[in-house]
């Protein structure tokens, strides 16, 4: 059984990371769920801090999606740098949004959760919940418009692979068909 230490947030989740190198799938959502990347200049400034701080740090990224109030990553490292990754993304971000917006100490950022990856069906099923998140989302309605979606890896994939190698991994490692009829 797992004991907590008393002086423990219990909202704060709790973050288990292996030693040496392995992957992970980490989701982070802003404060009270709100829409603070609701625009392309917005969601520009939250790339580029993901981008910016996934080179300062030399952590392989596999994935990631920008929707309008979190972000989801699949990255390959070595658990300490897990969290130094986020604090980054996260206070570079805040900054310059608030700076954006002309705010002042506004939390933009509430937790976030990570999870390690077991095996290669883990893999590509958080790599397809990564790519099908902004269908999921309504923020575009199908693989067709996905294509052009700017601020997820889908296309990136695309272009090293090819359309039938992104469906075949869709039809080998399914999530919930999040596409509406």
């Amino acid at each position: 059984m797992l004991s907590l230490p008393k002086d423990r947030n219990i909202h704060r989740p709790l973050h288990l990371y292996l030693p040496g190198q392995a992957c992970y799938f980490i989701s982070v959502m802003t404060c009270d769920r709100l829409r603070y990347f609701d625009s392309n200049s917005k969601k520009i400034i939250l790339s580029q801090a993901i981008h910016k701080n996934i080179r300062k740090l030399s952590i392989s990224l596999f994935s990631w999606v920008i929707i309008d109030n979190h972000y989801h990553l699949l990255i390959s490292s070595d658990g300490k740098d897990v969290s130094n990754l986020i604090k980054l993304i996260n206070g570079s971000s805040s900054y310059l949004l608030n700076k954006l917006e002309n705010q002042t100490g506004r939390k933009i950022w509430y937790q976030y959760w990570d999870k390690i990856i077991r095996d290669e069906k883990d893999f590509y099923s958080h790599l397809n919940y990564i790519h099908q998140n902004p269908i999921k989302h309504g923020l575009i309605k199908n693989f067709d418009e996905l294509v052009d979606y700017q601020y997820c890896s889908y296309k990136d994939y695309l272009k090293q692979f090819s359309r039938d190698w992104q469906d075949d991994c869709f039809a080998r490692y399914p999530i919930i068909n999040y596409i509406k009829e």
